[in-house]
């Protein structure tokens, strides 16, 4: 990331909100490579689907902001999908626009979410998602100086297994990082 790039996160409090539905529709694209998800008569992505995996205990969505444009979204689950633990924050869904990538807005976003939470954490991906997963491990390792875990697990919504990272986001990851 350059030294004139300005980032921000904006929490929204809708899933009506038409830059995060508009981010959704690429992000379902990208994803529909995984999940075989297809569009509707009208070339639509279902705008909700991605609610099904989202924690019934609450969740909040924020935006990423490169100047004024949106280029990424991530949803936090305030509880774990795994055992529903309520001190335990996931991330439920995590897009970056591919022009923003490999230049650290990602792990910029990641830092930042992570350091709104403090507590325990998971991550998940779904085990064939190889780019994901790489991100994932690269930016938590980095983040918490290699103190997580992974493990692989069958995940009961995509009936498949999830690999899965665990972490604490403690005070001393909570200090500025140069990314």
């Amino acid at each position: 990331m350059d030294k004139n790039t300005t980032l921000h996160l904006k929490k929204i409090d809708t899933v009506k909100n038409k830059p995060f539905k508009n981010l959704q529709q690429f992000y379902e694209f990208e994803f529909s490579l995984i999940t075989k998800t297809n569009t509707d008569k009208q070339g639509q992505y279902d705008p909700y689907a991605l609610e099904s995996a989202w924690s019934k205990k609450g969740y909040d969505i924020y935006l990423l902001y490169t100047h004024k444009l949106p280029v990424g979204f991530a949803v936090v689950n305030l509880s774990s999908m795994s055992s529903n633990d309520t001190s335990v924050k996931d991330i439920a869904e995590f897009f970056v626009m591919p022009l923003y990538r490999k230049k650290h807005y990602g792990k910029w976003m990641a830092f930042e979410i992570f350091k709104k939470y403090p507590g325990k954490w998971e991550v998940r991906e779904l085990a064939h998602a190889t780019t994901a997963r790489s991100f994932w491990v690269n930016t938590i390792d980095e983040f918490t100086k290699g103190k997580y875990k992974e493990n692989k697990i069958f995940d009961s919504h995509w009936q498949e297994h999830v690999f899965i990272q665990q972490f604490t986001c403690l005070p001393k990851n909570m200090e500025d990082k140069t990314i």
